[in-house]
């Protein structure tokens, strides 16, 4: 007969340790090994794939004819355009291939940032660029529900910086529902309101600081829709903040 020989409890048992899962959750790759690099570049492709595939289908649920509609960002405007290609997709590009307005899933969130005030123009029917409202609902409407192609919620809550909140209601009257201004101070890192607000919403002169790109950061993570808009050809340093959160960069007019 035979015998299962008794494990000598004073030798150490093998351990496996997964060292890509720990680094990740560290921050320390020094315990990686040159084996781990065909890993690492696998999962990264893997990543990217799927991040171009939802771009593109999120693109695709926004596109109609009304996407080739006449487009005047031709004064007080600026690019904005993706920083970081997994987290932002170009939304509204001019023929010479100039980014003028970006969409953004960073951090999971919902993100538009705009190198015009078109919200400011399609606010009232007699702005320019009236052309682009069926395209802006849509991409409003994705803001607010994750859904480009859904319906606005009966009451929309709003919080601005450095914008006027009437604008932002009379837009958001023309979409089909109703805005209520939410009063909150969406830069100070240590306001609890934000938990109040769908939309937040960024102009030009909102001011820099420390904290901003990450504060915008955690709306974005906690499903909040953001929008920045800019409008001249000047630079702004807390709109560069805004953008960043949203993998998005201002530059050039």
């Amino acid at each position: 007969s035979t015998t299962t020989p008794t494990p000598d409890p004073t030798e150490e048992t093998p351990v496996t340790v997964d060292r890509i899962a720990v680094a990740l959750a560290s921050g320390d790759s020094s315990q990686l090994l040159e084996e781990d690099k065909l890993t690492l570049l696998q999962s990264a492709t893997k990543i990217i794939q799927t991040t171009r595939t939802s771009q593109q289908a999120l693109i695709a649920s926004l596109i109609d004819d009304s996407t080739a509609a006449t487009l005047d960002f031709t004064k007080n405007s600026q690019t904005v355009s993706p920083l970081l290609s997994t987290a932002a997709t170009p939304l509204l590009a001019s023929t010479s291939g100039n980014v003028l307005a970006t969409i953004s899933t960073a951090n999971g969130g919902r993100g538009l940032g705009y190198g015009k005030d078109l919200l400011g123009q399609l606010a009232t029917t007699s702005g320019s660029n009236q052309e682009q409202l069926p395209l802006f609902k849509r991409s409003f409407t994705w803001l607010v529900t994750g859904d480009a192609k859904g319906t606005l919620p009966e009451t929309v809550r709003i919080a601005t910086q450095n914008y006027t909140a009437a604008t932002v209601s009379n837009l958001v009257t023309r979409l089909g529902s109703k805005a209520t201004a939410v009063t909150c101070a969406i830069t100070d890192p240590s306001n609890t309101c934000w938990q109040n607000v769908d939309v937040f919403v960024f102009g030009e002169s909102t001011p820099a600081s420390n904290a901003l790109t990450e504060l915008v950061s955690s709306y974005l993570a906690a499903g909040k829709g953001v929008i920045y808009l800019h409008s001249d050809w000047g630079d702004s340093a807390g709109g560069r903040q805004v953008l960043n959160a949203m993998g998005m960069q201002l530059g050039g007019y």
